[in-house]
């Protein structure tokens, strides 16, 4: 008798607990417009809201243009199902690399216009794999979400490119630069074995990143001999004096 007094007394105090918590009203997303479908938010753009124009670009500089479209620029985005889509068309102009990078939102297609450009993936930590590939006109790479990345102009013209994502806003962590300029200066010595002196010298070096895009000055002056040597080669040859 005792033990069913408790198992009593137990099932009444749950009952209480359960009064106590139970909604005194419906919740807010079922009552209010705040809850709203994929169709409902589509709604809300004109239809010319689903045909895109590449805006101002966001790096203009003489490493070349990125213009973007996504979910800052263009808000429908972010209606689409499983996270959206986002585009950048990027002009690199010679001797430029988009520098090494992580999207921590989305997976990427790099689809090339025209031109030529090298493209390295680095692999996680369990394989250590590094891939890279030269890819062409009408050609494209893929990078999963997450790795670390780059894509190189080696050329001395330029190249056009699409990126492509499976995220509305798949984010950009270059990693070099924060690293060197972000991370305390006991870390870096930790893993690199660096001293102060040689650490203050490295931050000099390598600024904190203002840009995705940067040139490689070997590349530039190897162009410039080149087209040194291509201009002397065409210049015509002097006359010979007459003799009298």
């Amino acid at each position: 008798m005792a033990l069913n007094g408790y198992l009593l007394a137990l099932a009444c105090l749950s009952v209480q607990a359960a009064a106590q918590l139970a909604p005194t009203a419906s919740p807010t997303y079922l009552s209010t417009p705040s809850f709203m479908t994929e169709l409902q938010q589509r709604l809300m753009f004109q239809g010319t809201s689903l045909r895109f124009t590449f805006p101002t670009a966001s790096v203009n500089s003489a490493a070349g243009t990125v213009r973007p479209m996504d979910l800052s620029t263009d808000p429908v985005l972010g209606t689409l199902p499983n996270g959206g889509i986002s585009q950048n068309v990027d002009y690199f102009a010679p001797c430029t690399i988009n520098v090494p990078h992580v999207h921590p939102r989305g997976s990427e297609i790099y689809y090339v216009i025209s031109g030529t450009v090298e493209a390295g993936i680095q692999e996680e930590a369990s394989t250590g794999r590094f891939i890279s590939a030269n890819v062409t006109a009408g050609q494209n790479v893929v990078v999963p979400q997450g790795l670390l990345h780059y894509i190189q102009n080696n050329e001395c013209t330029g190249v056009s490119l699409l990126q492509i994502w499976n995220n509305a806003d798949p984010g950009t962590v270059i990693v070099y630069a924060n690293l060197v300029n972000n991370f305390p200066d006991r870390a870096l010595a930790a893993f690199t074995g660096l001293d102060a002196t040689a650490i203050a010298t490295l931050k000099i070096a390598v600024p904190a990143p203002t840009s995705p895009l940067a040139q490689s000055q070997s590349c530039l002056a190897r162009c410039a001999a080149a087209s040194s040597t291509a201009s002397s080669s065409a210049a015509p040859a002097a006359a010979a004096p007459m003799m009298g």
